[in-house]
């Protein structure tokens, strides 16, 4: 599926918020309508709680935060109204969400804890 980038929008904590075009024809007229909201955050010492060498073995040089709005079958005579209420809505409720102070740090903690328990798991 190729992303096509809607829009960069600057949040107040630093972070930027990309918007991509997720859509795509499915048969004839009609079309999988679909945007990804993505913030990038890119890990240092500010940002960590333990040993900054831990974290960065566990979760990278980045974190990614990403959530999609889709919907299907759409007709291609709708789709253009359709995606354009979809990014409203989903810059709606992410904005907010995405500008809290904390929101790179706490992303960072919950990415270092969630990967840490999936090792543990894994290992016999």
């Amino acid at each position: 599926m190729k992303e096509e980038p809607i829009d960069s929008i600057p949040l107040d904590n630093g972070l930027t918020l990309q918007l991509f075009n997720l859509s795509r024809p499915v048969a004839a007229d009609r079309w999988y309508v679909g945007v990804a909201g993505e913030v990038t955050v890119f890990p240092h010492p500010a940002l960590l709680d333990e040993a900054p060498e831990d974290v960065m073995s566990v979760v990278g040089d980045r974190v990614v935060f990403r959530q999609k709005s889709e919907r299907h079958f759409i007709d291609e005579g709708a789709m253009e109204d359709v995606k354009k209420a979809m990014i409203q809505s989903l810059t709606a409720t992410l904005i907010p969400y995405l500008s809290h102070p904390d929101f790179a740090r706490r992303l960072v903690r919950k990415t270092y804890r969630d990967n840490l328990q999936r090792r543990n798991r894994q290992q016999p």
